[in-house]
Protein backbone atom coordinates (compact mmCIF):
# COMPACT_ATOMS: atom_id res chain seq x y z
CA UNK A 1 0.00 0.00 0.00
CA UNK A 2 1.54 3.36 -0.86
CA UNK A 3 0.57 6.99 1.25
CA UNK A 4 -1.69 7.88 -1.83
CA UNK A 5 -4.10 4.92 -1.09
CA UNK A 6 -5.42 5.99 2.41
CA UNK A 7 -7.49 9.00 3.30
CA UNK A 8 -8.15 9.66 7.07
CA UNK A 9 -10.65 12.02 8.85
CA UNK A 10 -14.08 12.58 8.92
CA UNK A 11 -14.60 15.43 6.75
CA UNK A 12 -11.54 13.77 4.21
CA UNK A 13 -13.61 10.94 3.93
CA UNK A 14 -17.15 12.19 3.43
CA UNK A 15 -15.34 14.67 1.02
CA UNK A 16 -13.86 11.51 -0.69
CA UNK A 17 -16.84 9.35 -0.92
CA UNK A 18 -19.32 12.84 -2.11
CA UNK A 19 -16.59 13.16 -4.81
CA UNK A 20 -17.04 9.63 -5.98
CA UNK A 21 -13.41 8.43 -5.41
CA UNK A 22 -12.81 4.79 -5.95
CA UNK A 23 -12.88 3.53 -2.31
CA UNK A 24 -12.69 0.37 -1.60
CA UNK A 25 -13.38 -0.01 2.43
CA UNK A 26 -14.00 2.18 4.78
CA UNK A 27 -12.07 1.83 8.45
CA UNK A 28 -14.14 2.80 11.51
CA UNK A 29 -12.86 2.71 15.02
CA UNK A 30 -14.85 0.92 17.16
CA UNK A 31 -14.32 3.88 19.80
CA UNK A 32 -15.32 6.48 17.57
CA UNK A 33 -18.30 8.31 17.50
CA UNK A 34 -20.44 10.61 15.57
CA UNK A 35 -19.64 8.50 12.30
CA UNK A 36 -23.59 8.65 11.38
CA UNK A 37 -22.84 10.64 7.98
CA UNK A 38 -20.06 8.70 7.06
CA UNK A 39 -21.60 4.90 7.37
CA UNK A 40 -25.35 6.86 5.72
CA UNK A 41 -23.05 7.68 2.60
CA UNK A 42 -20.96 4.25 2.30
CA UNK A 43 -24.48 2.53 2.15
CA UNK A 44 -25.76 4.71 -0.35
CA UNK A 45 -22.64 4.11 -2.17
CA UNK A 46 -22.45 0.57 -1.61
CA UNK A 47 -18.69 1.31 0.45
CA UNK A 48 -17.89 -1.77 2.90
CA UNK A 49 -17.09 -0.70 6.26
CA UNK A 50 -15.43 -2.09 8.99
CA UNK A 51 -15.15 -1.72 12.81
CA UNK A 52 -11.65 -1.87 14.12
CA UNK A 53 -9.42 -1.23 17.16
CA UNK A 54 -8.47 2.21 16.89
CA UNK A 55 -4.86 0.83 17.21
CA UNK A 56 -5.28 -1.03 13.85
CA UNK A 57 -5.98 2.59 12.16
CA UNK A 58 -2.60 3.30 13.71
CA UNK A 59 -0.41 0.71 12.62
CA UNK A 60 -1.86 1.46 8.73
CA UNK A 61 -0.93 4.99 9.06
CA UNK A 62 2.33 4.69 11.25
CA UNK A 63 4.51 4.15 8.64
CA UNK A 64 3.58 7.04 6.07
CA UNK A 65 3.07 9.40 8.80
CA UNK A 66 5.75 8.36 11.50
CA UNK A 67 7.43 11.78 11.94
CA UNK A 68 4.30 13.93 11.94
CA UNK A 69 1.66 14.20 14.61
CA UNK A 70 -1.59 12.98 12.65
CA UNK A 71 -5.46 13.24 14.05
CA UNK A 72 -7.23 10.04 12.00
CA UNK A 73 -10.60 10.45 14.03
CA UNK A 74 -10.72 7.04 13.83
CA UNK A 75 -11.48 6.82 10.13
CA UNK A 76 -9.99 5.93 7.30
CA UNK A 77 -10.74 5.31 3.79
CA UNK A 78 -8.50 2.71 1.39
CA UNK A 79 -8.53 3.60 -2.46
CA UNK A 80 -8.95 1.44 -4.94
CA UNK A 81 -6.34 2.51 -7.46
CA UNK A 82 -7.27 0.28 -10.14
CA UNK A 83 -6.64 1.43 -13.50
CA UNK A 84 -10.44 0.90 -15.23
CA UNK A 85 -10.50 1.04 -18.88
CA UNK A 86 -13.18 3.00 -21.40
CA UNK A 87 -15.62 1.18 -23.47
CA UNK A 88 -14.74 3.49 -26.85
CA UNK A 89 -11.07 2.84 -26.38
CA UNK A 90 -11.59 -0.89 -26.44
CA UNK A 91 -14.50 -0.99 -28.86
CA UNK A 92 -12.39 1.21 -31.41
CA UNK A 93 -9.28 -0.98 -30.55
CA UNK A 94 -11.38 -4.17 -31.55
CA UNK A 95 -13.06 -2.96 -34.56
CA UNK A 96 -9.30 -2.19 -35.91
CA UNK A 97 -8.03 -4.91 -35.55
CA UNK A 98 -11.27 -6.13 -37.35
CA UNK A 99 -12.26 -8.79 -34.42
CA UNK A 100 -16.48 -8.16 -33.74
CA UNK A 101 -16.36 -7.63 -29.63
CA UNK A 102 -18.36 -9.44 -27.01
CA UNK A 103 -18.73 -7.34 -23.73
CA UNK A 104 -19.64 -8.67 -20.77
CA UNK A 105 -22.40 -6.71 -18.79
CA UNK A 106 -23.01 -7.13 -14.96
CA UNK A 107 -26.31 -5.90 -13.71
CA UNK A 108 -25.95 -5.19 -9.95
CA UNK A 109 -23.93 -8.56 -9.17
CA UNK A 110 -22.74 -7.54 -5.51
CA UNK A 111 -21.22 -11.23 -4.76
CA UNK A 112 -17.46 -10.66 -5.22
CA UNK A 113 -17.10 -14.50 -5.41
CA UNK A 114 -19.02 -14.46 -8.58
CA UNK A 115 -17.59 -11.75 -10.05
CA UNK A 116 -14.23 -13.74 -9.76
CA UNK A 117 -15.56 -16.45 -11.31
CA UNK A 118 -17.28 -14.47 -14.11
CA UNK A 119 -13.94 -12.82 -14.53
CA UNK A 120 -12.43 -16.32 -14.86
CA UNK A 121 -14.56 -17.78 -17.40
CA UNK A 122 -14.21 -15.00 -19.69
CA UNK A 123 -10.73 -14.62 -19.87
CA UNK A 124 -10.63 -18.41 -20.68
CA UNK A 125 -13.81 -17.89 -23.08
CA UNK A 126 -12.29 -14.66 -24.94
CA UNK A 127 -14.38 -12.23 -23.94
CA UNK A 128 -13.54 -8.73 -24.64
CA UNK A 129 -14.40 -6.65 -21.43
CA UNK A 130 -16.93 -6.53 -18.57
CA UNK A 131 -18.64 -3.66 -17.48
CA UNK A 132 -19.40 -2.71 -14.28
CA UNK A 133 -22.06 0.08 -12.52
CA UNK A 134 -20.33 2.40 -10.37
CA UNK A 135 -23.18 1.93 -8.08
CA UNK A 136 -24.86 -0.75 -6.85
CA UNK A 137 -22.47 -3.06 -8.22
CA UNK A 138 -19.09 -5.21 -7.15
CA UNK A 139 -15.72 -3.29 -7.68
CA UNK A 140 -12.31 -4.80 -8.09
CA UNK A 141 -10.88 -5.29 -4.99
CA UNK A 142 -8.49 -6.96 -3.31
CA UNK A 143 -11.15 -10.24 -2.51
CA UNK A 144 -12.26 -10.01 -5.79
CA UNK A 145 -8.67 -10.47 -7.92
CA UNK A 146 -8.43 -13.05 -5.14
CA UNK A 147 -11.15 -15.26 -6.35
CA UNK A 148 -10.61 -14.69 -9.65
CA UNK A 149 -7.27 -16.36 -9.37
CA UNK A 150 -5.63 -12.98 -11.39
CA UNK A 151 -7.73 -13.13 -14.27
CA UNK A 152 -8.82 -9.25 -13.22
CA UNK A 153 -5.75 -8.22 -14.47
CA UNK A 154 -5.87 -9.70 -17.75
CA UNK A 155 -9.44 -8.64 -18.80
CA UNK A 156 -10.43 -4.79 -19.28
CA UNK A 157 -12.68 -3.90 -16.53
CA UNK A 158 -15.24 -0.87 -17.86
CA UNK A 159 -16.97 0.92 -14.96
CA UNK A 160 -19.44 3.42 -16.01
CA UNK A 161 -21.27 5.84 -14.08
CA UNK A 162 -24.41 6.02 -16.28
CA UNK A 163 -25.03 2.26 -17.52
CA UNK A 164 -28.04 3.32 -19.93
CA UNK A 165 -25.88 5.82 -21.93
CA UNK A 166 -23.08 3.44 -22.23
CA UNK A 167 -25.68 1.03 -23.48
CA UNK A 168 -26.82 3.26 -26.04
CA UNK A 169 -23.54 3.85 -26.79
CA UNK A 170 -22.97 0.25 -27.82
CA UNK A 171 -26.33 -0.06 -29.03
CA UNK A 172 -25.53 3.10 -31.61
CA UNK A 173 -22.43 1.15 -32.32
CA UNK A 174 -24.56 -2.23 -34.01
CA UNK A 175 -24.34 -4.29 -30.75
CA UNK A 176 -27.11 -6.44 -29.76
CA UNK A 177 -28.16 -6.68 -25.96
CA UNK A 178 -28.47 -10.57 -24.96
CA UNK A 179 -29.44 -11.65 -21.58
CA UNK A 180 -30.81 -15.94 -19.96
CA UNK A 181 -33.93 -16.48 -18.72
CA UNK A 182 -35.70 -19.75 -18.16
CA UNK A 183 -38.69 -18.09 -19.56
CA UNK A 184 -37.08 -17.48 -22.72
CA UNK A 185 -38.27 -19.50 -25.83
CA UNK A 186 -35.41 -19.07 -27.92
CA UNK A 187 -32.47 -21.55 -27.27
CA UNK A 188 -28.58 -20.43 -27.76
CA UNK A 189 -28.10 -21.75 -30.84
CA UNK A 190 -30.21 -18.83 -32.11
CA UNK A 191 -28.30 -16.12 -31.09
CA UNK A 192 -26.06 -14.47 -34.11
CA UNK A 193 -22.63 -15.05 -31.89
CA UNK A 194 -20.57 -13.05 -35.09
CA UNK A 195 -22.60 -9.68 -34.39
CA UNK A 196 -20.94 -7.26 -31.58
CA UNK A 197 -23.00 -8.40 -28.58
CA UNK A 198 -23.14 -7.23 -25.07
CA UNK A 199 -23.73 -10.72 -22.95
CA UNK A 200 -25.87 -9.26 -19.88
CA UNK A 201 -25.85 -11.15 -16.75
CA UNK A 202 -27.93 -10.48 -13.92
CA UNK A 203 -28.30 -9.90 -9.90
CA UNK A 204 -27.55 -13.52 -8.29
CA UNK A 205 -31.21 -13.22 -6.75
CA UNK A 206 -33.61 -11.68 -9.11
CA UNK A 207 -31.83 -11.97 -11.95
CA UNK A 208 -31.62 -8.99 -14.70
CA UNK A 209 -33.36 -6.20 -13.58
CA UNK A 210 -36.74 -5.04 -15.41
CA UNK A 211 -35.50 -1.86 -16.94
CA UNK A 212 -32.38 -3.66 -18.63
CA UNK A 213 -34.93 -6.60 -19.73
CA UNK A 214 -36.80 -3.65 -21.77
CA UNK A 215 -33.52 -3.14 -24.03
CA UNK A 216 -32.98 -6.80 -24.48
CA UNK A 217 -32.14 -7.71 -28.13
CA UNK A 218 -32.96 -11.11 -27.36
CA UNK A 219 -33.61 -13.51 -23.97
CA UNK A 220 -32.11 -16.36 -24.48
CA UNK A 221 -32.91 -19.90 -22.35
CA UNK A 222 -29.83 -22.35 -21.17
CA UNK A 223 -31.57 -25.92 -21.78
CA UNK A 224 -31.31 -28.09 -18.56
CA UNK A 225 -33.18 -30.76 -16.40
CA UNK A 226 -35.05 -28.33 -14.91
CA UNK A 227 -37.32 -30.83 -12.44
CA UNK A 228 -34.69 -30.30 -9.52
CA UNK A 229 -34.20 -26.68 -10.11
CA UNK A 230 -35.06 -24.01 -12.79
CA UNK A 231 -32.34 -21.98 -12.50
CA UNK A 232 -28.21 -21.62 -12.50
CA UNK A 233 -26.25 -19.89 -10.37
CA UNK A 234 -24.73 -16.53 -12.50
CA UNK A 235 -21.36 -17.71 -12.81
CA UNK A 236 -22.39 -20.89 -13.99
CA UNK A 237 -24.94 -19.19 -16.41
CA UNK A 238 -21.71 -17.05 -17.72
CA UNK A 239 -19.92 -19.69 -18.12
CA UNK A 240 -22.20 -21.68 -20.56
CA UNK A 241 -22.81 -18.39 -22.47
CA UNK A 242 -19.30 -17.81 -23.01
CA UNK A 243 -18.28 -21.20 -23.71
CA UNK A 244 -21.26 -20.79 -26.71
CA UNK A 245 -19.65 -17.64 -28.23
CA UNK A 246 -16.08 -19.12 -27.94
CA UNK A 247 -16.80 -22.16 -29.53
CA UNK A 248 -19.27 -20.58 -32.40
CA UNK A 249 -18.29 -17.07 -33.19
CA UNK A 250 -15.55 -16.73 -35.74
CA UNK A 251 -12.70 -14.46 -34.79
Amino acid sequence: MKKKDIIFGKNAVIEAIKSGATIDTVWISQQTKDTGEIQRLCKECDIPTKKVPSQKIDYLIYPFYKDQNVSHQGVVAIINEFEYSRIDDIYNFLIEQGRQPVFVLLDRITDVGNFGAIARSAVCFDMDAIIIPNRNSVSVNAQAVKASAGALSQIPICRVDNVWEALDYLVQCGFQVIGSSEKAQAGLEQIDVNLPTVLVLGNENTGISLPMQKVLTQSVKINMNSERFDSLNVSVSAGILFHHFFQKRVI
